[in-house]
């Protein structure tokens, strides 16, 4: 039987790195990641799902934060890696990164809000000289193009209300592509899940993953879109301290392409937990009924 996604010893992974320690499997996902506690100091190691990334995806990926890194914007810069490691499914990629200080700040406020915009208004505007190798390209094919296909694929009975949305994510596109917005290298998926944040060292930036070439204003609408997730009734005072701290360091954004770039990101999130999640989220009819209605609920 084909194995689609194996989990692994934790034991066996430090010796991998050259290391001695204790280690425990954190995050089961898209990517597997670890916690390793060595005795040459602790360290966080992401296991790429088999077929996820290319070597030279990953590759390009750790090159863009050595640059930030060297260029003083708070990143989790690679200490080793990749590295091919045999799974049942395949070779898979494991990396590894020093561990962050801090926690992932899951409520953020005013002072983390102002600190985040700021990092990525720098992070982007370091980003504008990088010409380092091509990765993914997030721009309408990648976002919206990909994504209602995989949903069409895993939800054929439901073509009608597919059918209607691509007409909607049509428009919306049109307006996006009609912005004027600024292009460059961009996180990709710039949430406070993947932030660590310490009261006396600040922000980390981690998970690169996505990272690539696309509308700049597609990180800033994720972190909105993050913001509307889990503090729904702050959320629009937080974001406006995000966005006052981004525009100092970069230029202003139109605010009609951020509802419509917040719209885009509900259905790729959408899409990757249907392509990628547990079989429960493409079977659960309620799961398809709420996502759908919150699409619809947005400015066609």
């Amino acid at each position: 039987m084909r194995v689609l996604h194996s989990i692994l010893d934790p034991d066996d992974l430090p010796a991998r790195f050259g290391l001695a320690g204790a280690c425990r499997l954190l995050h089961h996902g898209h990517n597997d990641t670890y916690e390793l506690r060595t005795t040459a100091g602790e360290f966080v190691a992401r296991i790429v799902r088999h077929g996820w990334r290319t070597r030279a995806q990953v590759e390009a990926e750790l090159a863009v934060l050595r640059h930030l890194s060297a260029e003083g914007v708070p990143v989790s810069a690679p200490v080793a890696g990749p590295v091919d490691i045999d799974a049942p499914e395949g070779v898979r990629l494991a990396v590894l990164f020093p561990k962050a200080p801090g926690n992932i700040p899951h409520c953020l406020d005013d002072e983390t809000c102002d600190e985040l915009g700021s990092t990525l208004g720098r992070m982007h505007r370091v980003l504008d000289d990088w010409r380092g190798p091509e990765r993914l390209c997030l721009d309408l094919d990648f976002l919206v193009g990909a994504s209602l296909d995989a949903l069409v694929a895993s939800f054929p009975e439901r073509s009608a209300e597919l059918d209607e949305l691509r007409g909607r994510f049509a428009r919306l596109g049109d307006r996006v592509s009609h912005a004027g917005l600024a292009r460059g290298w961009l996180h990709g998926d710039f949430i406070n899940a993947n932030v660590f944040w310490s009261p006396k060292l600040g922000v980390t930036i981690f998970d690169f993953d996505f990272c690539g070439t696309g509308w700049r204003a597609y990180d800033v609408a994720t972190f909105r879109w993050g913001l509307q997730v889990a503090q729904a009734g702050e959320a629009d005072a937080l974001f406006a301290r995000f966005l006052d701290a981004y525009e100092a360091e970069m230029e202003r954004i139109d605010r009609d392409a951020l509802d419509d770039l917040v719209t885009i990101r509900h259905l790729w999130v959408w899409a990757i937990d249907v392509a990628h999640g547990e079989s429960f989220r493409r079977l659960n009819p309620l799961s398809f009924e709420h996502r759908l209605l919150v699409l619809l609920a947005r400015p066609a």
